[in-house]
């Protein structure tokens, strides 16, 4: 038996890769573009995105918590575990991160 990998043979039906080489191309290509992430800033905003501010001043913005399928209720649940404040105009500044966790910054608390 060939343990070279096909996409389909001659009837057209898939054929399941041999070996266990499969995954070093997608792990391969994820550290390609970790890599380039790292080094360049633009490219790095492209791919994981750039910090949004969801509340300033104790005012959600209601059009970034939209696009980011946050709700009133998950941004306080946020702002009770990560800030200790357990009303809106509490928070000084509640940011989604890159990575997709909110931080919050309670009033009163520099920046």
């Amino acid at each position: 038996m060939r343990s070279i990998s096909r996409l389909s043979d001659r009837n057209h039906r898939v054929v399941r890769c041999k070996g266990n080489g499969g995954g070093f191309v997608p792990v391969g290509l994820h550290r390609l573009l970790a890599t380039i992430a790292f080094r360049s800033d633009r490219l790095g905003g492209l791919f994981k995105g750039q910090p949004e501010i969801l509340v300033q001043d104790g005012r959600p913005d209601l059009s970034a918590m939209r696009k980011h399928s946050i709700s009133e209720k998950d941004l306080m649940e946020e702002a009770r575990l990560n800030g200790q404040v357990t009303d809106m105009a509490q928070i000084q500044k509640a940011t989604i991160e890159r990575n997709g966790h909110i931080s919050v910054i309670p009033v009163g608390i520099s920046k």
